[in-house]
């Protein structure tokens, strides 16, 4: 049995684990207190102690991973090798954004590395997956993730290996979306069939990576890009074309009506020369027209002063009775 705290360090509730020895299939692996006014699972992570709030409140590195005693199991380790990191863990859910706002209102997410060690399985690889697009959407743009032992968790390579062998893993990082699109292209080059081209399995490796790929910041973009070219046998330029089609626009917004900057066009050639291209990137003659546009907008906005207004309606009607001409006759 194991206390959980709330974002003030507060005991709100209590997670009990199924005892190793237990074999039955049917009875979960952790059971939490019911949900409270003071608790909701969806919205603590385990273990934020007053001691692991200060350490990421310090800048500690944190670790995501799958329950609290991999949690338990981390935390000892990092402080066994002077590691400075802070494990946390759902409370036996999958994890959710407002763990992750929960997290990034006592420590900003973005100030640091963050780790994401869940079992290396299949369930495990989904959940790592899940963890990728809510810490994107969290301005985590880059996790890591480590190598656990093929069948173990961090709690069992503790207690198999000891503190020190843990901790050497967790100094072993790579990029979490590294381990997402190798599953990807291997889930579907492995689908072809013996004597099989693998186009339609190269294309639809290439259709689940792109949007995942496409989120991650620009180096690594390319990064990544050219290795999926590698894996699938596409063109690089085909494929780095089809993840920045998937790249989210982040309008700029300028100018006194807070207008959005025209995107950049995507191009692989250097078009400095062309006044078409430069304009469409946002050149200084498709900036000076929408900057005029913008004075015209507000002009038009202001009030017309009624004898201002007066003057142009007689000059619209000289104009209209200026002609003399009655025009051609037109006989029936």
């Amino acid at each position: 049995m194991l206390p959980i705290h709330d974002n003030r360090g507060r005991v709100t509730a209590f997670i009990g684990r199924k005892h190793p020895t237990d074999t039955n299939p049917a009875a979960p692996k952790y059971v939490n207190s019911p949900t409270t006014d003071l608790f909701r699972k969806a919205d603590l992570p385990y273990d934020l102690t007053t001691k692991t709030m200060g350490k990421l409140r310090g800048g500690a590195d944190l670790v995501l991973v799958e329950g609290p005693m991999d949690a338990q199991a981390i935390n000892t380790a990092a402080a066994a090798n002077g590691l400075h990191l802070v494990a946390l863990a759902p409370l036996g859910t999958a994890l959710t954004a407002a763990q992750l706002a929960t997290i990034d209102d006592i420590a900003p997410l973005a100030e640091r590395r963050v780790i994401v060690a869940f079992d290396n399985d299949t369930a495990g690889i989904t959940a790592s997956r899940n963890a990728l697009d809510l810490l994107a959407t969290a301005a985590v743009t880059n996790p890591d993730t480590i190598t656990l032992p093929a069948g173990q968790d961090p709690a069992q390579v503790l207690a198999n290996q000891g503190p020190d062998a843990l901790a050497a893993i967790l100094t072993e990082r790579h990029p979490l979306a590294e381990l997402i699109i190798n599953d990807i292209t291997r889930h579907w080059l492995d689908r072809i069939s013996p004597g099989g081209w693998g186009i339609e399995e190269a294309f639809h490796a290439l259709q689940e990576a792109a949007p995942i790929v496409a989120r991650l910041p620009e180096p690594e973009r390319n990064r990544h890009g050219e290795r999926l070219a590698t894996a699938i046998g596409y063109d690089p330029f085909t494929v780095l074309d089809t993840i920045e089609r998937h790249v989210p626009y982040r309008a700029e917004l300028f100018g006194q009506l807070q207008l959005p900057r025209p995107p950049t066009l995507r191009s692989g050639t250097n078009d400095q020369g062309d006044p078409t291209v430069a304009n469409a990137n946002g050149g200084p003659d498709l900036t000076d027209a929408m900057t005029r546009l913008a004075q015209l907008v507000l002009q038009l906005e202001q009030p017309v002063d009624a004898s201002e207004e007066t003057s142009h309606r007689s000059q619209a009607d000289m104009r209209r009775g200026a002609r003399t001409d009655p025009g051609p006759e037109i006989s029936m």
